[in-house]
């Protein structure tokens, strides 16, 4: 069941809340972008996000400040390519 309002914010150590900026979800794979759009539509914060397939090496800052969530491939990570 899907809450009947979701907020996206961001809460700092003191508990003060201030809207999330806008939420960019990229991927490589088109599979993936669709899983995510899915999950974002059953937790009812599709509008909130922007899918795109694309390469995360692509990315160009639209603001000078932000947050960074990212999974990287995991071959990368335990340095095997």
């Amino acid at each position: 069941m899907v809450p009947p309002r979701v907020r996206i914010c961001l809460q700092d150590s003191e508990g003060t809340e201030t809207a999330a900026a806008a939420i960019l979800a990229i991927d490589c794979d088109p599979l993936a972008v669709a899983a995510a759009r899915n999950n974002a539509c059953t937790a009812g914060v599709e509008s909130r996000i922007q899918f795109s397939e694309g390469r995360m090496e692509d990315l160009q800052a639209t603001d000078a400040e932000g947050i960074l969530v990212m999974n990287p491939p995991l071959w990368r990570t335990l340095g095997r390519g």
